[in-house]
């Protein structure tokens, strides 16, 4: 859940007349991932888009750019989730094509899963791989070492936390997060949290 801005640069929430939202800006959290990749040692970095309008993808990778402050180029995959075939053949050809690419950032899990990884055992690439949110197959990579990391804008936060804002508001006029956004992420999963996400996913609250 992204919760922006306006064209003009104002926040939603303060132009919706909103309380607040609770939500993950992308633009950080492109920040978090791309500064990861780097400290992880990379220097090329590729940023998957998998649908060409989408402007939070957009946004991911920008952010990712000025994170990893190294030499960062985005791969459009235009329905990639609905043509894998296609996506993976493609991507497949770009890291045939630039061996230098050593990261590579999926903007979701499935993407990541289904087609980064598949492109990547099939040209042999020794790039590192992080994602957006999670999946239990993303969670499992995680564990095995496929993919280092999960930015995680732990949706679950998104959904339990505005009821819990909303009662104390009308229970007791509390308002929360000065009429702005509520940082629900960028966390990260990674090898060291990654089973104990996995445990609190299969009791609902992940």
């Amino acid at each position: 859940n992204n919760c922006g801005t306006t064209a003009s640069g104002a926040s939603y929430v303060t132009y919706s007349g909103a309380i607040t939202c609770v939500g993950q800006p992308e633009s950080a959290a492109g920040q978090k991932a791309g500064a990861r990749l780097a400290a992880d040692g990379g220097h090329k970095l590729l940023c998957v888009i998998h649908e060409a309008t989408s402007t939070s993808l957009r946004d991911r990778c920008a952010g990712a750019k000025v994170g990893f402050g190294g030499t960062e180029k985005d791969l459009v995959l235009d329905n990639a989730k609905s043509n894998v075939a296609s996506a993976t053949a493609t991507l497949q050809a770009q890291l045939s094509a630039d061996s230098s690419i050593d990261s590579i950032l999926a903007l979701d899990p499935d993407v990541a899963k289904n087609i980064v990884e598949a492109a990547v055992t099939a040209t042999n690439s020794k790039a590192h791989i992080a994602t957006f949110d999670l999946s239990t197959g993303v969670v499992s990579d995680i564990e095995s070492g496929k993919i280092d990391f999960a930015i995680d804008q732990q949706q679950y936060l998104q959904g339990y936390l505005p009821i819990v804002f909303l009662k104390l508001y009308k229970s007791n006029a509390n308002t929360v997060g000065g009429f702005d956004t509520v940082k629900s992420g960028p966390g990260v999963v990674d090898k060291t949290n990654a089973s104990k996400v996995a445990t609190l996913a299969g009791q609902g609250t992940r």
